[in-house]
């Protein structure tokens, strides 16, 4: 495929190469063969305003797109905001009709100049048989070479491109490589014989890369998605039967939740015994074949991890870690063939001293042979990334014990000042309600300085819907529902110690579920 694309000159060494769309074996192909040219990869995030993309492709350069028949709408209201293409490339399932429309004179008078972009595909990429007569060699690249672009964090403003160069990307095979041949000191769990895994993180998620270079180099199978959206994940997973699952905690809780309703509808539908019903479940929600779970991206609660042990009756690991450093610690203990040096640093406007006693807590700072060089045309973001030490700001606040295992505590940046002078960790709260409850199944908080306390908005869970409301399928009475959840802040709050102003004063109800398109 890479001399293909370069016999045909669709891709260049050096260039930035966007790709939007669903991961699929085609998208991989397609990845690699640009890395091997010498290409710079640019995962668009398919969840963000078509605006953002645009500006983001802009910034970025890409004039050559790889992407599926299902985000052309998506590339085409990007390319009305002063994008120009050159190239698209066509993978995954496309039909002769989908490309003729595609390459319609409607299509082409909007996107990029008047004659249009040249517009092809993979599958005929891959039938040219006139590219094995084509003599290419690849060049030697230098280390610092840029390979891949990843924007990941949109959560205040336009995302950061995080870049990672030739030798970081040769670090994560190498770091994949050492792990799998069992040289790892690190490594508590024995690898599976064979290998299977599913894939859910798109690609623009550092997450969704490594889960495909593990399994290229553990000789593994790999399942994709059937949906970008995650919609059909837990159905996939049944399917797929995996040895092995890496969980962000909103996957980690679905499992949960989907499990106590299972475990409750058996219970209420069946004359089985809770032993039986609990077998099933564990055999049937995950596949036969799981051996150990890890979970990372950001904490998950310690009820849901709890939970999982239990019921899969597996090892769960905790792995943290950030684009930007790689990964950093397994099981709150700092990766030593990762991590090459850290300090603790006083963040004393929220409180956190390495003076403190009986740990000290503080923000993590560290050395990591993944770190990335900065982010990509931003001169300001990459300065405030590092310190004067060329530390990597984590922003996470840790408490480091004796035993040499770092607990993490918070984010810098989730943490409110109220109007009275207390500070609220917004995150903290959400995850801590959400993991301790059965009838939450999302939260949101929100905090303004200007006032003394926290709201929410809250998405029941299904099972507690169906319960409060009547045989016509209508919500029962919205003040119910409000004084029930309520009322479960308050009883989680007085479990956990929680200051008055860390338990929600109201509520809204929302039924339907929070996802990535209600903020596009």
């Amino acid at each position: 495929m890479a001399r293909r694309l370069s016999k045909l000159d669709l891709v260049r060494s050096g260039a930035m190469v966007g790709f939007l769309g669903p991961t699929g074996l085609d998208y991989v192909i397609a990845e690699y063969a640009c890395t091997y040219i010498g290409a710079a990869i640019v995962p668009l995030p398919a969840n963000i305003p078509s605006g953002d993309i645009a500006k983001i492709a802009g910034k970025a350069g890409i004039e050559t797109v790889f992407t599926s028949v299902s985000c052309i709408d998506l590339l085409v209201n990007a390319t009305r905001q002063n994008w120009h293409i050159s190239t698209i490339i066509l993978i995954g399932d496309a039909s002769v009709r989908d490309i003729e429309d595609i390459r319609s004179t409607q299509i082409r008078e909007t996107i990029g100049t008047q004659d249009g972009p040249l517009i092809t595909d993979l599958r005929q990429l891959e039938n040219d048989s006139t590219a094995n007569e084509h003599s290419w060699q690849r060049n030697s690249a230098a280390e610092d070479s840029l390979r891949l672009i990843l924007y990941t964090s949109g959560s205040t403003g336009l995302p950061k491109g995080v870049m990672f160069t030739e030798y970081a990307l040769r670090e994560y095979w190498k770091k994949a490589l050492t792990e799998n041949r069992g040289g790892d000191p690190e490594l508590l769990h024995p690898m599976p014989q064979v290998d299977v895994g599913v894939s859910y993180m798109p690609q623009n998620h550092l997450m969704g890369q490594l889960n495909v270079i593990e399994s290229i180099v553990r000789g593994g199978r790999l399942h994709f998605t059937t949906f970008g959206d995650m919609s059909s994940l837990l159905e996939d997973i049944c399917l797929a039967r995996p040895t092995t699952l890496t969980l962000v905690p909103r996957v980690a809780q679905a499992i949960y939740h989907a499990y106590q309703s299972g475990f409750a509808q058996q219970l209420r539908d069946t004359c089985r015994d809770r032993t039986e019903i609990e077998e099933t479940l564990r055999y049937g929600l995950l596949g036969d074949r799981l051996m150990f779970m890890r979970t990372g991206t950001a904490p998950t609660g310690e009820e849901v991890t709890s939970f999982l042990q239990r019921a899969f009756e597996v090892p769960v690991y905790d792995m943290y870690g950030s684009t930007e450093a790689g990964y950093v610690s397994f099981e709150n203990r700092l990766t030593s063939s990762v991590v090459t040096d850290h300090r603790l640093v006083d963040v004393p406007e929220l409180g956190y001293l390495t003076s403190d006693t009986p740990f000290p807590r503080g923000e993590l700072r560290i050395k990591t042979t993944f770190a990335t060089a900065g982010y990509l045309h931003d001169k300001q973001a990459t300065l405030e990334l590092f310190d004067e030490d060329e530390f990597i700001r984590t922003g996470d606040i840790f408490e480091q014990r004796p035993n040499g295992e770092f607990l993490w505590i918070d984010r810098c940046s989730n943490i409110v000042k109220l109007a009275q002078g207390e500070f609220v960790s917004l995150w903290r709260l959400e995850s801590l309600y959400v993991d301790e409850s059965e009838i939450v199944a999302q939260l949101y908080l929100y905090a303004d300085s200007r006032q003394d306390h926290i709201i929410g908005i809250v998405v029941p869970s299904a099972v507690f819907m169906n319960e409060h409301s009547p045989e016509t399928g209508e919500m029962a009475n919205e003040n119910i529902i409000r004084d029930r959840l309520l009322a479960e802040f308050q009883r989680i709050a007085k479990q956990n110690n929680l200051k008055a102003y860390e338990i929600p004063r109201d509520v809204l109800i929302e039924t339907t579920p929070f996802s990535r398109k209600m903020a596009c």
